[in-house]
């Protein structure tokens, strides 16, 4: 019986050890960490290697004569905005960090704000009225990634009772670069009115459109705003006081059945660079 007992507790410590072992082996990795920069005329990084989980990682952007560090992206999201930053190596610390340096051309930016306007709220003139807006979403990528949130509208702001509404968003840093072709989602949930039965419903918009920023530089010059008009949405770049500005204003938004012909859906970017020019 004893011998029975100790073999026993043998077998448990041993399973016991395994098992403890694995779970180390599990927890203890190695996590790598690359650190590059967007054009090396402007700067440089350092910083790059494998780090044991977590040990302390500390990444430099040193910038070239004549250029400043703006901020560390992952992602197209930006990190930090210390030339040397630090962080704990695990796995969602580690991949790609990218050191943005300011540049002697307009060759990325990152949005400031984003705003969504409807006038015209009833949906028909005598039957439906727009009641509320419960939610809007916005999402972005490009055909090489998957779709980012970007920005979602605060519920506070949601409430809609005139006839003219402009919702401010949230929204994350988020970095756009001039030679892509962004592709956006934007999804508006809201809750109408029926006057004659007194029941609300509710409704959704899915809109699906892109922004071609490589036409930046292709289209009407007046001065030192360049506009360029697309089958549906109008870019207009501004460069004044060595800020560079990008809105664009998208109009032709879906509508759904039984709004009012006399409704706009306008969806509104502004973009600037260089970030450090804005009040933070």
């Amino acid at each position: 019986m004893k011998k029975l007992l100790l073999s026993s507790i043998l077998c448990f410590m041993i399973v016991f050890s395994v098992f403890s072992l694995s779970a180390c082996a599990d927890i203890i990795e190695q996590h790598n960490i690359l650190t590059t920069y967007y054009n090396a005329q402007y700067g440089t990084t350092s910083g790059s290697g494998n780090y044991t989980t977590n040990s302390t990682v500390v990444i430099k952007a040193m910038p070239q004569s004549g250029h400043s560090f703006i901020a560390w992206v992952k992602n197209d999201s930006i990190i930090s905005r210390d030339a040397e930053y630090s962080f704990i190596a695990s796995n969602q610390t580690e991949g790609k960090y990218t050191a943005l340096f300011t540049t002697d051309t307009l060759e990325f930016f990152k949005i400031s704000e984003i705003s969504y306007e409807i006038t015209g709220l009833d949906l028909t003139a005598t039957e439906l009225q727009l009641n509320n807006i419960t939610s809007i979403d916005i999402k972005s990528g490009t055909t090489s990634g998957l779709y980012n949130n970007l920005a979602s509208a605060p519920s506070e702001e949601m409430s809609n009772t005139g006839n003219f509404s402009t919702l401010n968003f949230q929204f994350d840093e988020r970095i756009f670069y001039k030679s892509k072709l962004y592709y956006f989602f934007a999804k508006l949930n809201y809750d109408y009115f029926n006057i004659q039965s007194g029941a609300t419903s509710t409704g959704e918009i899915n809109s699906n459109f892109n922004i071609d920023f490589t036409l930046l530089n292709n289209g009407t010059v007046n001065g030192n705003v360049i506009t360029y008009t697309s089958t549906n949405y109008t870019l207009t770049q501004t460069f004044e006081n060595d800020v560079y500005t990008v809105e664009i204003d998208y109009t032709n938004l879906q509508k759904p059945t039984g709004w009012n012909q006399e409704a706009t859906h306008k969806l509104n970017f502004k973009f600037v660079y260089p970030f450090e020019s804005e009040t933070e």
